[in-house]
């Protein structure tokens, strides 16, 4: 599907650099749009950016830590600077958890998945937000997880921290709709990224995995293509969604529909 609307837009994409945020760049620079991307991962990201280039694609990349409120501020005034406007917020960046009891969970690692997944979709919100409404509003969409809709033993303060990410979209929606800023959250189940093939089980047979997978994807019996949530993320942000505010749309092969 082509969307015409996007030409020359600017699109801030956080976590750029691997699986779901390079996917998305990816997606919104085919259809015309000028992209920033940041990611910890400076190698990553700065190798997104130089594909979108090397394809004509007009992108940048800044290391950026979305933990750090003064490297996300410094980011979004590269962003800015450079562009003269944002248009688009793709909150990508997000990390799993060990898969441990809630008892056996420390401080350092409670820390560090609620500030990457959710400090983190805030910081950005908070910089970009007073751009778009600089130039009259523009689309957010915030990256959560089939894991913020139900939950599984094991993964607790990821879980945690999903669920509030489709808190803090649902309280943006109804604060800056009326501004002409939509904001919507997708929660994916099992795609093939990195974080995915890292939570995978290796004690498992080929076929006791792909078992697995049936039962999380009853509708598909896959796992997802990162250039699905690209899509669905390139219609949430497009003209064909101008009434949908703090919607969290579910791209998981059917699992949160059992």
């Amino acid at each position: 599907m082509n969307y015409p609307e996007f030409q020359d837009q600017v699109f801030f994409i956080t976590g750029g650099g691997n699986g779901l945020g390079r996917a998305t760049a990816i997606a919104f620079a085919t259809q015309g749009a000028r992209v920033a991307l940041t990611d910890i991962d400076g190698n990553a990201g700065e190798e997104t950016a130089s594909h979108l280039r090397s394809l004509g694609k007009d992108a940048i990349f800044i290391k950026t830590d979305v933990r750090n409120e003064a490297e996300v501020k410094a980011a979004v005034g590269t962003v800015s600077q450079r562009f003269r406007r944002i248009d688009g917020l793709i909150n990508s960046a997000g990390v799993s958890q060990k898969r441990t009891s809630l008892t056996e969970i420390d401080d350092a690692e409670y820390l560090r998945v609620m500030d990457i997944n959710l400090k983190g979709s805030w910081l950005t919100m908070k910089y970009c937000i007073p751009q778009m409404l600089e130039n009259g509003g523009g689309s957010i969409v915030n990256i959560s997880s089939a894991m913020g809709l139900v939950a599984q033993p094991g993964v607790s303060i990821y879980a945690a921290s999903k669920h509030a990410v489709i808190g803090l979209t649902k309280a943006a929606a109804i604060e800056f709709g009326r501004r002409n800023i939509r904001v919507n959250v997708i929660c994916p189940g099992r795609h093939d990224t990195p974080m995915i093939a890292g939570w995978k089980d290796q004690t498992l047979s080929p076929a006791e995995y792909q078992a697995q997978v049936e039962r999380n994807h009853p509708a598909t019996g896959r796992v997802g293509k990162p250039e699905e949530i690209a899509a669905a993320a390139l219609f949430l942000c497009s003209a064909g969604a101008s009434n949908i505010h703090g919607v969290a749309l579910p791209v998981d092969g059917g699992w949160t529909a059992q």
